[in-house]
């Protein structure tokens, strides 16, 4: 006998509250190493004049994380296909480089120097080729869990620009 969708709805939600917290776990340790950068070399870096200002980040990654795990969590409840599986590593394979690009870049920095914001460039850029490959395979297993990463693809889009600028300009 299986169960009835009712039965699976507090699963659902749980699922969902659990992909949408990954994320936010994941942005709030980075933010761990932005703390006290952000006021200290940041500030007096050469930054590109495109640059939004600072409070601009923390909303903007908000929604992005809750799409990002609003993504994962439709794919996740799609039926097994390669598509899903390979869209689902990539996912996490580029949500790994995100946890480690704000560490390396703003907390690298004092530690390593300007190699930080190389080091920093080839993880990001890394993570715009995996976030556009995930969209890519998303689109096969739930248009929307494809459509939901747009965002987070054209901020790290941005997020480069500004990372390949301090790269170059520092």
């Amino acid at each position: 006998m299986s169960a009835s969708p009712v039965s699976t709805r507090p699963r659902q939600g749980i699922a969902l509250a659990i992909s949408i917290a990954v994320p936010f776990i994941i942005g709030g340790l980075g933010a761990l190493s932005t703390a006290g950068n952000v006021d200290g070399w940041y500030a007096e870096a050469n930054i590109a004049p495109w640059t939004p200002p600072n409070w601009v980040f923390g909303p903007v990654w908000s929604v992005l994380y809750v799409l990002i795990g609003v993504s994962f969590w439709r794919a996740w409840r799609m039926p097994s296909s390669p598509a899903r599986t390979a869209g689902i590593r990539l996912f996490i394979w580029q949500l790994a480089l995100n946890a480690i690009w704000t560490p390396i870049f703003f907390a690298g920095f004092p530690i390593i120097g300007p190699i930080a914001f190389w080091i920093g460039m080839v993880i990001i850029l890394t993570m715009d080729v995996l976030v556009w490959m995930t969209i890519v395979k998303f689109k096969d297993v739930d248009i929307w869990s494809a459509r939901l990463l747009i965002p987070y693809e054209a901020w790290l889009f941005i997020a480069s620009t500004l990372n390949i600028y301090l790269a170059f300009a520092n």
